[in-house]
C-alpha cells in the first residue's frame, strides 16, 4: 500500500513539473505570463526620465529629485540607470555625476584590488559631494571611493598596503553605485597634490 502511494505522489509531482514547464515555455505570448514576470522584466528596461533623491553631503537637509542634466553643486547628472526588483523597489542605482572638484582626504592602497587606490574625502569636504537618499540604505557617515588614476597624472602615489597619506585631489566625475551587493563608488582624478 505504502508503494502505491508513493507511486501516486511521485507522478502528481512530474505531471505539476511537466505542467509548469509548458506553462512558461517560449511559445506562449508575453501576456500570458503572471503579473511579477511581466513587471520584472518591464522594470530591467530604462525609463525615459528616471529620477532620484539627493544632496550634497551626509548632513544636509537640502534634498533634490534629480533626473539627467540637473545639477547639485559642481555636479551636473550624466547618467542615471536604475533596476527595480519584482516588488518595485530599487534593486540598483548607478549614477555619474560630471564635473570637477577639489577635495582635502586620505588616499590609500585599495583593499579591493591590488593596483589601486581609495580615497577618503575629510570631513570639511563631505558637503562637495553627491549623496543618495534612501529609506532602504543606511546612513553613510563618510565618503570613500576607489579612484582611477591616468598615466599622464603628476605625482601619482606609491603606497603600499596598509600605508595613507594625506592629499587633495581634483576630480572630473563620481560613480555613485546604490545596491544590494559590493559595489565600490569611484572617481576619476586629474590632479594630485601630495
Amino acid at each position: 500500500m505504502k508503494r502505491i502511494l508513493l507511486l501516486v505522489i511521485a507522478i502528481v509531482i512530474a505531471l505539476s513539473v511537466v505542467a509548469c514547464k509548458d506553462k512558461n515555455s517560449g511559445s506562449q505570448s508575453a501576456s500570458s505570463y503572471s503579473s511579477e514576470e511581466t513587471l520584472i522584466s518591464a522594470s530591467s528596461e530604462p525609463k525615459d526620465e528616471e529620477t532620484a533623491l539627493f544632496q550634497l553631503g551626509l548632513m544636509t537637509t537640502d534634498k533634490k529629485t534629480m533626473k539627467v542634466g540637473d545639477t547639485l553643486g559642481d555636479w551636473t547628472l550624466s547618467d542615471l540607470e536604475i533596476e527595480y526588483d519584482g516588488a518595485n523597489k530599487i534593486q540598483m542605482l548607478e549614477a555619474l555625476f560630471k564635473g570637477k572638484v577639489t577635495l582635502k582626504g586620505t588616499i590609500t592602497r585599495s583593499g579591493l584590488m591590488d593596483v589601486g587606490y581609495d580615497f577618503t574625502v575629510s570631513e570639511e569636504d563631505r558637503a562637495k559631494m553627491p549623496h543618495y537618499i534612501s529609506d532602504e540604505m543606511e546612513q553613510k557617515d563618510e565618503f570613500m571611493f576607489m579612484l582611477t588614476i591616468p598615466e599622464n597624472v603628476a605625482n601619482a602615489p606609491s603606497l603600499q598596503h596598509g600605508e595613507n597619506q594625506e592629499c587633495n585631489i581634483t576630480i572630473s566625475d563620481y560613480r555613485f553605485i546604490f545596491a544590494y551587493m559590493t559595489a565600490p563608488d569611484s572617481a576619476t582624478v586629474e590632479k594630485i597634490g601630495i
